[in-house]
C-alpha cells in the first residue's frame, strides 16, 4: 500500500525569479469577452490571490485546515478506499513522482516559479529564458455529441459506426471537441474567435505551466486571466525528455503546484489523491459556490491554491 507523502520543508528552495527583458506574446489581452461572469468572491478568490500562509489568517475553520493540510502534506490519500485499479496504477505513479519532486529530481523547474503579480508576456518571456518549450493552442471545452439533425424536433447525432442516433447515451455517439470563444460560448470551430490556451514544459523535469491570458470566459469560477503549474508523470522523448507537443495531456498530468510550491491534487476527487473529508465534492464540478464549512469547500480552497490570477498586461 502507497503511504502518505509529505514534501519536507528542508527540501523547498526559495524562489528566485531570474531578471529578463520584458517580451510581448502575440494576441494576449485582458479581455474575457462580453460574458458577464463575476469572478468568485469566496475562500476560492482569498486563496487565489494571496500566498497560502497569509490566507489562513482570519480564514474559517475549513479554508485554515485546507491550508494547513496543503502545506503538511496531508490533503493527501494515496490509496484511497474502494479505488479501482486504474485509480490505483495512476495514483502509484502519481506516489513515484512525489517522491521525485520532493527530492528535487522532478519539477524543479516549476517549484520556485512565482507566477502572481505577473502578467502572461512577462511569464512568457520568462519561461522561455528558463528553457521551457512553448505551445499555444485554442481553449478547449468540454467534449459533445456531434449533432447532424433533428428527428420530429429529437436531435439526431452521429455514431461511430456510420450510422444515427436520437439517445445521446448511445455508446456508440460520435463526440466532437469544442472550443471557448471570448464571449463564454462555445463553437466546434478552433478559429470561431476562440480564445488562447498557453502551454510551457521543461523539457529535463517535466514541469509545466498552463496561462490562458485571457481566462475562461465559459467557467464562473476563473474567468479572469490566470495560471497554474504541474508536473507531467512522463516524458516520451529520448532518454525520458518531456515534449510540449506530445506530453501534455490530463491522463499524463501527475499533480498541480501552488505557486508557493506545495504538490496538491490534479482535480478535487479522491481517485486523483485528494484527502476525503466525509462529504461530497460534486458541487466544485457543477461550479456551485459551495457552503463554508463543507467538504465541498474544502477541496474548493484546494483547487483555488493552485491557480494565481495574473495581473494585466
Amino acid at each position: 500500500m502507497t503511504s502518505l507523502v509529505r514534501i519536507p520543508a528542508h527540501v523547498q528552495p526559495p524562489r528566485v525569479t531570474p531578471p529578463v527583458t520584458r517580451d510581448v506574446l502575440p494576441g494576449v489581452t485582458s479581455s474575457v469577452g462580453d460574458k458577464a461572469s463575476a469572478p468568485r468572491t469566496d475562500a476560492y478568490q482569498t486563496v487565489n490571490t494571496t500566498s497560502s500562509t497569509t490566507a489562513a489568517t482570519g480564514a474559517n475553520p475549513v479554508t485554515a485546515k485546507a491550508l494547513s493540510d496543503i502545506q503538511s502534506g496531508r490533503v493527501w490519500d494515496l490509496a484511497p478506499a474502494n479505488a479501482s485499479p486504474e485509480a490505483g496504477a495512476f495514483l502509484q505513479s502519481v506516489s513515484a513522482r512525489l517522491d521525485e519532486y520532493a527530492a528535487g529530481k522532478a519539477g524543479a523547474s516549476v517549484r520556485a516559479l512565482e507566477l502572481q503579480g505577473k502578467d502572461a508576456a512577462t511569464l512568457h518571456a520568462e519561461l522561455l529564458a528558463a528553457g521551457f518549450q512553448h505551445r499555444r493552442e485554442p481553449l478547449k471545452g468540454p467534449m459533445r455529441p456531434r449533432q447532424v439533425g433533428e428527428q420530429d424536433g429529437v436531435p439526431v447525432y452521429a455514431r461511430t459506426d456510420g450510422g444515427r442516433t436520437t439517445n445521446p447515451a448511445d455508446p456508440l455517439i460520435a463526440m466532437e471537441q469544442t472550443y471557448v470563444r471570448a464571449d463564454g460560448t462555445r463553437t466546434t470551430s478552433p478559429d470561431d474567435n476562440v480564445v488562447p490556451h498557453d502551454i510551457y514544459v521543461h523539457p529535463a523535469d517535466g514541469g509545466m505551466v498552463r496561462i490562458k491570458p485571457q481566462g475562461d470566459p465559459s467557467s464562473p469560477m476563473r474567468p479572469q486571466p490566470h495560471a497554474s503549474k504541474a508536473v507531467l508523470l512522463r516524458g516520451s522523448g529520448v532518454a525520458g525528455r518531456f515534449d510540449v507537443e506530445r506530453d501534455t495531456g490530463w491522463n499524463n498530468e501527475a499533480f498541480k503546484v501552488t505557486n508557493d510550491g506545495h504538490p496538491v491534487p490534479k482535480a478535487p476527487q479522491p481517485h486523483f489523491g485528494l484527502r476525503g473529508t466525509g462529504g461530497s465534492h460534486t458541487q466544485l464540478a457543477r461550479f456551485k459556490a459551495p457552503a463554508a464549512d463543507s467538504s465541498a469547500a474544502y477541496a474548493d480552497v484546494i483547487m483555488g491554491a493552485a491557480h494565481t490570477n495574473l495581473s494585466p498586461p
